[in-house]
Formats: structure tokens, sequence, C-alpha cells
């Protein structure tokens, strides 16, 4: 899960039971108050990729499809920005989007993207890791 930008609230994967087990990205405040689902029926929990938030956008990535995907903050307009990955696992934003590619297969097959927030402009920044999963960037300051 991914902090959001701004307003005190929270996005992430829905990994429970019941409604959130079908793949939903959701947002609720920081304290877990107000939880609901602002994109549903995404992929199932065991093919989510990392999610990240910025002002703007929700972006999250899909395993099994090798894709990212970019949704609204209030959940409309999902599409796919990025296609032809190899495990697309771990998300974060910050000013660009970066990504982890666990690249299943062989050890040191895995990567680590970069790309314009609307998916252009994507290239490989990092190559020859050993399944790397998680993301987190930090801007760079004044």
């Amino acid at each position: 899960m991914a902090a959001g930008a701004g307003g005190g609230r929270h996005a992430g994967a829905g990994r429970g039971s019941g409604a959130a087990r079908r793949g939903n990205r959701g947002r609720g405040g920081l304290d877990g108050s107000s939880p609901h689902a602002i994109v549903t029926g995404v992929l199932a929990p065991e093919l989510q990729g990392g999610v990240a938030v910025n002002a703007d956008h929700l972006y999250w990535g899909d395993v099994n499809q090798g894709a990212i995907s970019a949704a609204n903050l209030d959940g409309s307009s999902p599409h796919t920005i990025i296609t032809g990955q190899n495990g697309p696992a771990g998300v974060a934003v910050a000013g660009q989007l970066y990504w982890s590619n666990v690249g299943f297969g062989a050890a040191g097959t895995g990567t680590v993207g970069e790309a314009n927030l609307d998916g252009s402009g994507r290239h490989i920044i990092v190559t020859g890791q050993d399944f790397p999963q998680m993301m987190a960037v930090t801007p760079a300051g004044p």
C-alpha cells in the first residue's frame, strides 16, 4: 500500500475478504475510517503489483498481464499505460513513474523501469536484479 498525496488519505490494494478479494483499489482515512473502493474488479489479489498515488492519479501493477494501469483518484477512467513488462510488482511515483519487474525466470533478470506519468518515454534504468518487488522514491528537494 502507498500513502496518498494530500488530504490525509490512504490508497491501497484490496487483499482482504469479500469485495476486497475481487481486486479492488480503495481509499480511506489514515485511521482506517471510511474505507471504500475507487476502482473495482481490476485483478485477483495474488496478481496485484504495487500501488502508488500522486495528486491526480492512482497507479497499479498487474503482474499477470505485465502491465501498469492508472485511474483518476475517484476511480474514473481506468486504463493501461504501460504493457510488455515481466512481472511489474513495485510501483512508485515522484514526478515520474517507477516500477520494478520481478523478472520471472533466471536469477538476475529483474529490472527497474521509469516513464512519464502517462506511460510515454518508458525505459529500463536498472538491470540484473534478483526478484525486485517493492519500490519507493523520494522527490528531489529544492
